[in-house]
């Protein structure tokens, strides 16, 4: 019969192990569908942006104001872009991220 002494330091070791998967270890790939999107200045289109990721785990990280976004359970991202009344061209990103990767789509509104 082993010693309760053994067993208790097999299963403190076998714990540390388990415990030890960190972010580092996870290497993560998130592909964009595309790299840049570009609406009209009148607004209210849409556009979806469909998101490949290894992880289930991938996020939307940054975005301009002019645009309305959301994250859909086809794994994409929804875009309405809002009415632009400047004479300006709008320029941003969007930034995706899963476990430190990080990808940015461009964004132009004529």
């Amino acid at each position: 019969m082993p010693r309760f002494a053994n067993i208790i330091e097999y299963y403190k070791t076998t714990d540390i192990e388990n415990d030890s998967l960190s972010s580092d270890t996870i290497k993560a790939s998130i592909i964009p569908s595309m790299d840049s999107v570009n609406f009209k200045r009148k607004g209210g289109e849409f556009q979806k942006i469909k998101i490949s990721c290894n992880e289930k785990e991938w996020e939307i990280l940054s975005y301009p104001t002019w645009v309305i976004i959301s994250q859909n359970s086809n794994n994409e991202i929804v875009l309405e872009s809002t009415r632009n009344d400047t004479k300006k061209h709008r320029m941003g990103t969007i930034k995706v991220g899963c476990y430190g990767e990080i990808r940015e789509i461009f964004i132009l509104q004529n």
